[in-house]
């Protein structure tokens, strides 16, 4: 059996995707929908154990914080402080 990343397939823009790790055999097709609630979801290529900050929002949010501590970094480094 193998760890799978999932998430939902958002009906409208803005709806929240979910993210689930799902175990079932390597032999099986991607799941379509959710075994439990049945909603649509599709498999993501993440590392196991990534899917609850993984998300792209959250990869953005820190991609925005790492931006901004490198241009305060080299500010210290061009103007001294």
């Amino acid at each position: 059996m193998a760890t799978y990343v999932y998430e939902t397939i958002p009906a409208s823009e803005g709806e929240v995707v979910r993210t689930y790790e799902i175990r079932h055999s390597m032999k099986d097709a991607a799941l379509s929908q959710h075994p439990e609630t049945g909603e649509p979801i599709r498999r993501v290529i993440k590392p196991v154990g990534w899917a609850s900050w993984a998300h792209p929002r959250v990869l953005l949010l820190l991609h925005r914080e790492i931006s901004v501590a490198a241009v305060a970094a080299a500010a210290v480094v061009k103007f001294g402080g």
